[in-house]
């Protein structure tokens, strides 16, 4: 379930610019050098991508008995990865037509993180309700992902 809901970030494929999309290279102003947005957002996730699939694995290892706190110390790196490229993709130069979308993105991210910092205090009447949230989280970044990678001209996550 991790790995599905998770997997928005996802960075493989090529930077090719899509019609209806803004390209993936600006340039501001003639003094400027050329920025590849596309390729500077594929850099600034890619720590995180792998550090999700580290994390999937350590998951998937866990045995039937795993709790909530077991599983939370296995997603701490993640989430501090997480906070960390929240913080560097609004720090980020980008194009005005993606700049709010980078921020709704970092807003999804945020809500993940703080869904994954409460799993440790989870119990048998709570998990459902977080598992849930956990859902909610991860299907509004699997979105923004979505409308970021468009902005910039990048194929669909995992294509």
């Amino acid at each position: 379930m991790t790995m599905l809901l998770l997997g928005g970030c996802a960075t493989s494929g090529s930077n090719p610019a899509a019609p209806t999309a803004v390209s993936g290279t600006q340039q501001s102003d003639a003094a400027s050098p050329t920025i590849d947005y596309g390729q500077q957002y594929l850099d600034a996730v890619k720590p995180l991508n792998t550090t999700m699939a580290e994390m999937a694995t350590k998951l998937e290892a866990l045995p039937e008995s795993a709790t909530g706190p077991d599983a939370a110390k296995v997603m701490a790196p993640y989430v501090r990865v997480l906070r960390d490229t929240s913080e560097r993709l609004l720090r980020m130069p980008w194009p005005d037509n993606v700049q709010a979308d980078i921020k709704t993105l970092v807003t999804a991210e945020v809500g993940l993180a703080a869904t994954l910092d409460s799993l440790a205090t989870q119990n048998a009447f709570s998990i459902a309700q977080w598992t849930t949230q956990f859902g909610v989280d991860g299907g509004r970044i699997a979105a923004a992902v979505a409308i970021v990678r468009a902005d910039l001209g990048l194929p669909r996550a995992g294509q």
